[in-house]
């Protein structure tokens, strides 16, 4: 259920609330604890409220401006009990809560530059059960994206330099270590040409410019304690690709 409220021709007002229900997947069920055979099946639904206050503003036309406030409650969290030779068991965790911040900006600065920056805050955490007060495994905390961006429309041409920073992952749900906070400099240029109803458009890109060496990832739980998996260094990719219309 939502309700938006027009305060003016250049800003609106929305809250939004809502209620969830999801069921144990395929995967989810496929091991049970302790290694028996057969389905996990005392694996229960998760059931979850949450609730949603935000505004969207239009700034001298050239500037939007997003922002919202969010929380989520959910009983019976399906989380990973624990990672074991590439079999993962399943478990309901009891009650969780999500609360956090997200903002967006971008706009135009004139001479074909244009910027954009999107960020947020999220304080996951355990609510109920053995590790109530612990943020939950996985999940980082803080994430922030920066580009700033210029084009040149006779040529078709655009080109942009990226910035990404995620916040440190709790690893298992103890907390008992966590995968470090990482930033990372991507860039990106691309052309597009019109001949009659033929679009063309090439492009490149490179990622983690300056080879940084960091965990992209972690494995929940890991029951070796081998949590952490790296993430490639730096990357690229180009590509060629042609559209007709009829």
């Amino acid at each position: 259920l939502g309700l938006v409220f027009h305060a003016n021709d250049s800003v609106n007002l929305y809250g939004a609330i809502g209620r969830g229900f999801e069921t144990p997947t395929l995967n989810e069920l496929s091991y049970r604890p302790g290694g028996a055979a057969g389905l996990n099946f005392g694996l229960q639904s998760a059931t979850s409220r949450q609730w949603e206050l935000g505004v969207k503003a239009a700034m001298a036309s050239r500037w939007q401006v997003n922002a919202a406030y969010f929380q989520a409650r959910t009983d019976n969290e399906i989380t990973v009990a624990s990672n074991t030779g590439g079999r993962s068991v399943f478990q309901n965790a009891g009650s969780t809560k999500r609360s956090g911040v997200e903002t967006s900006i971008t706009g135009r600065l004139g001479g074909g530059w244009s910027t954009y920056l999107a960020a947020s805050w999220l304080n996951a955490r355990y609510t109920g059960g053995a590790f109530a007060g612990n943020r939950m495994p996985g999940i980082p905390s803080t994430h922030l994206f920066a580009e700033l961006a210029w084009s040149y429309r006779p040529w078709g041409l655009e080109t942009a330099a990226e910035f990404r920073r995620t916040g440190k992952i709790q690893v298992d749900d103890a907390n008992s270590d966590s995968a470090a906070a990482y930033s990372t400099v991507n860039l990106r240029v691309s052309l597009r040409q019109q001949a009659g109803r033929w679009a063309i458009s090439e492009f490149i890109r490179i990622d983690n410019l300056t080879g940084r060496r960091y965990s992209g990832s972690v494995i929940v739980n890991e029951g070796n304690r081998r949590f952490f998996e790296p993430a490639p260094g730096r990357t690229w990719l180009a590509g060629v690709s042609a559209s007709y219309t009829f």
